[in-house]
C-alpha cells in the first residue's frame, strides 16, 4: 500500500511538472499573452525554455507510471534530452547561439523522443502483458500522433489551421492521464480494502488460536473433575458396601452392580468427544442459571485435531454468546435450543436462545454487548464456518436470537 501511495505521488508530480511547462510554453507563445505582458524577451525565454525540457518530466512520468523490465534507455534518453535542454540555455545566456535556432534541433529530437517512448510502452505493454503500460499506451500514442502532424505542418505548412494542434495533444493528455490516475486510486483503494480485510482476519486468527487453548483447557478441566467425581462415587459406594456388612446381601449386591456402572464420562450429548465436552460445561452453566437447555445433536467423532478445535470455537462461542444473552433478558422464560445435523455432506448447526431484543453489525463485523467495540465471537463463528466452504447467519426473529451455521466436512 505504501507503494502504491508512492507511486501515486511520483505520477501527480512528473504530470503536474509536464503540465507546468507545456502551460510555459503555451503561455510564451501566446498573442494574447503578448499583448497584456509587454515584456518579449521574458516570454522569449518562457516560450523556448517550455519547449525544449517538457520531454524530460514526460519521460519521468513513465518511468513512474510503468514498471519498465529494462529502464535503462529511457533513463539514458531522459539523461539526454536534460543535457540538451541545459546545453541550449547555456549557450543562449553566453550569447553564443539563440534559442530560436536551437529550437530547430528541438523539432526533431523531441518528438523523435516522443516516438522512442511510444515504441518501449508499446514493447512493454505487449511483450510483457503489462497492465500500466497498456494504461499509458493510450495517452502517449495521442501525444506523439499529435506532435509529429504539428512538426509536418511546420515544414510543409500544408494547413493552417493545426498551428496549435501539439497543445491540442498535451491538453488530451493530460486529460485522459487523469483517468489513468484515477485507476491507480480506485486500485489503492481496493488493496486500502484488502489490507484491512487480512488485518481483521489475521487478528481473528490469533483470536481463534487463544480460544482453542481455551476451550481445551476447558474439556481437560472438565475430564478432570468428572474423573475426580467418578473416583470419589467409587470411594463413596465401596464405604456403603462395608457399612452394610454382610447381613444384607441384596444391598450389597445392589452396591456392587453400582460400583461397576459408575459412568466412564460425561453426560453424553454427542459422540464428537470434544464437541460434548464444550456443550456439558455450558449446560451445567444453564442449570445453575436456570436457562433452559435442549439439545438435538449429531456430530460423529472426528480424527482431525483441527477440525475438532475449530468444532470448539464455533460451539463454544454460540452457546457462550447466548448464554450472555440469556443473562441480559432478565425476568421471563430463558431458554437455549441447539441442534446439528448432517444433511449429504454438510454439517448444519442452528440454535435459537432467548435475547433483549438488542443486536447490531456493520457489514460482517458484529457489535459486543460488553464492551464498545466489535465483539470476535460471531465473527470467528464465520471465519470458521468459511474456512470449510460454509457460512453463518445470525437474525433476531420472532422474538428470540436464530443462529445458523453449515460447514463442507466432506474432505475432513
Amino acid at each position: 500500500l505504501y507503494f502504491f501511495e508512492r507511486k501515486i505521488s511520483s505520477i501527480v508530480f512528473w504530470l503536474g511538472l509536464f503540465s507546468f511547462t507545456s502551460g510555459l510554453w503555451a503561455f510564451g507563445e501566446c498573442n494574447f499573452t503578448a499583448l497584456m505582458i509587454k515584456n518579449p524577451t521574458m516570454l522569449y525565454l518562457f516560450a523556448f525554455i517550455g519547449f525544449i525540457s517538457l520531454a524530460v518530466p514526460l519521460i519521468q512520468l513513465s518511468l513512474s507510471i510503468v514498471d519498465f523490465k529494462n529502464p535503462k534507455p529511457l533513463f539514458l534518453l531522459s539523461a539526454f534530452m536534460t543535457v540538451s535542454a541545459l546545453i541550449a540555455l547555456a549557450l543562449q545566456l553566453l550569447g553564443l547561439y539563440q534559442l530560436s535556432s536551437s529550437m530547430y534541433a528541438f523539432h526533431i529530437i523531441t518528438p523523435l523522443s516522443l516516438c522512442m517512448l511510444t515504441f518501449f510502452t508499446l514493447f512493454e505493454a505487449f511483450r510483457y502483458k503489462n497492465l500500466q503500460a497498456k494504461r499509458f499506451l493510450l495517452p502517449i500514442l495521442i501525444l506523439t500522433l499529435f506532435s509529429l502532424i504539428e512538426v509536418i505542418n511546420y515544414y510543409v505548412r500544408f494547413t493552417y489551421k493545426f498551428a496549435s494542434l501539439f497543445q491540442d495533444g498535451i491538453i488530451l493528455f493530460i486529460l485522459v492521464m487523469g483517468f489513468t490516475i484515477g485507476f491507480y486510486i480506485r486500485d489503492i483503494a481496493a488493496i486500502r480494502k484488502q489490507n484491512e480485510r487480512l488485518a481483521f482476519e489475521v487478528g481473528l486468527m490469533g483470536i481463534q488460536m487463544e480460544e482453542q487453548k481455551k476451550y481445551n483447557e476447558l474439556i481437560r478441566e472438565n475430564e478432570e473433575a468428572l474423573k475426580k467425581q467418578r473416583h470419589d462415587l467409587r470411594h463413596h459406594l465401596v464405604a456403603i458396601r462395608e457399612f452394610a456388612g454382610n447381613e444384607n446381601e441384596e444391598l450389597k449386591s445392589y452396591l456392587n452392580s453400582l460400583i461397576e456402572n459408575v459412568p466412564t464420562g460425561s453426560e453424553l450429548y454427542c459422540e464428537n468427544k470434544a464437541v460434548n465436552a464444550i456443550v456439558s460445561h455450558y449446560a451445567k452453566i444453564c442449570k445453575n442459571e436456570n436457562v433452559k437447555f435442549d439439545s438435538k445433536l449429531i456430530i460423529p467423532e472426528i480424527k482431525t485435531a483441527s477440525f475438532n478445535g475449530d468444532l470448539s470455537v464455533i460451539f463454544g462461542n454460540l452457546l457462550e454468546n447466548a448464554i450472555e444473552a440469556c443473562r441480559r433478558t432478565g425476568e421471563g422464560e430463558r431458554f437455549i435450543r441447539i441442534s446439528s445435523d448432517i444433511d449429504y455432506e454438510l454439517l448444519v448447526i442452528t440454535m435459537d436462545n432467548s435475547y433483549d431484543g438488542h443486536f447490531t453489525y456493520e457489514g460482517e463485523r458484529f457489535r459486543s454487548s460488553k464492551r464498545e467495540d466489535f465483539g470476535v465471537g460471531l465473527s470467528s463463528v464465520l471465519y470458521t464456518a468459511r474456512k470449510y466452504q460454509g457460512d453463518a447467519k445470525f437474525e433476531g426473529k420472532d422474538g428470540h436470537f436464530q443462529s445458523s451455521v453449515y460447514m463442507n466436512i466432506g474432505k475432513i
